[in-house]
């Protein structure tokens, strides 16, 4: 358990990646592959209707107070990730104003007929799903939706099959596959505590560990939850691993370490008491 906690505090501590503010305080936004890998389904949609009853829930799991969740209901135009066979889903909104916190940061505000791109969250206790913050939609008026939109159908399309990204031709490709997947398996999703840990299968592991060593790892990547130190970092515990005094021969040792325990290493992924990630 200690272990798991060690790893969920390192995970957290590298999870956002943006800064702006909300309500006069500095946060930090998850990028788009970070939405992706943390989310139960992303789809591009639109609003048909504002239900007229709130319905009462818990806001996260752990709290006993309930608050009023508007209900959006969302005609599903694109199944990105999770939907599968779903026209329509529901989305709760919490009151609105910002939450700094665990609850989420700020509130998403959906109104009818407006087409977005959601990254939603199942309800632990209801049928509906629900955002983590105002950065859990990107309005089709933005002027970054084309660009975000495509990133984000470009990473549910890696984890909806990962043998087959895993097994790309270029070496970037799979070392962008490898990469999305540890922050899929590794990373902590707002309001849950992982209790435990659960290998991944041996096969898909191997193939990660394979794709990040191929990696380039001279390159510059704009968005750094995808950048060899953090991803490396996020595999957890390293059997054999000394981390080097001097980090200008990080990038040479992280790669040896991860060729020669490609065989050995079996990633593994946050699980919470319910078996869900």
């Amino acid at each position: 358990m200690r272990n798991v906690l060690r790893g969920v505090a390192a995970a957290i501590g590298l999870i956002l990646a943006t800064q702006t503010c909300v309500a006069g305080k500095a946060i930090m936004i998850p990028s788009i592959a970070a939405r992706v890998a943390q989310a139960d389904c992303v789809v591009i949609g639109t609003v048909t209707s504002i239900e007229d009853k709130p319905v009462q829930a818990i806001p996260y799991p752990g709290v006993k107070d309930k608050v009023a969740f508007q209900i959006a209901v969302i005609k599903i135009d694109e199944a990105l990730l999770g939907v599968k066979g779903l026209t329509t889903l529901r989305v709760g909104i919490p009151p609105q104003g910002p939450r700094i916190g665990r609850g989420g940061l700020g509130s998403v505000q959906l109104a009818k007929g407006q087409e977005l791109c959601l990254f939603l969250h199942a309800h632990p206790e209801e049928t509906f799903y629900t955002t983590q913050g105002f950065f859990s939609a990107i309005d089709k008026k933005s002027p970054n939706f084309a660009r975000e939109s495509a990133d984000a159908k470009r990473y549910a399309q890696m984890l909806n099959e990962p043998m087959k990204a895993l097994k790309a031709k270029s070496a970037e490709d799979r070392y962008l596959a490898g990469a999305l997947l540890v922050l899929h398996y590794r990373s902590v999703r707002p309001g849950l505590t992982p209790t435990r840990t659960k290998p991944i299968d041996a096969a898909e592991s191997k193939l990660i560990m394979a794709g990040l060593a191929e990696g380039d790892w001279t390159k510059g990547y704009p968005d750094y939850m995808l950048s060899p130190q953090n991803v490396f970092n996020l595999l957890g515990e390293k059997k054999g691993w000394t981390q080097p005094t001097d980090f200008k021969q990080f990038a040479t040792l992280a790669q040896k370490w991860l060729k020669d325990n490609t065989e050995t290493h079996r990633i593994e992924r946050y699980l919470v008491e319910d078996g869900k990630k």
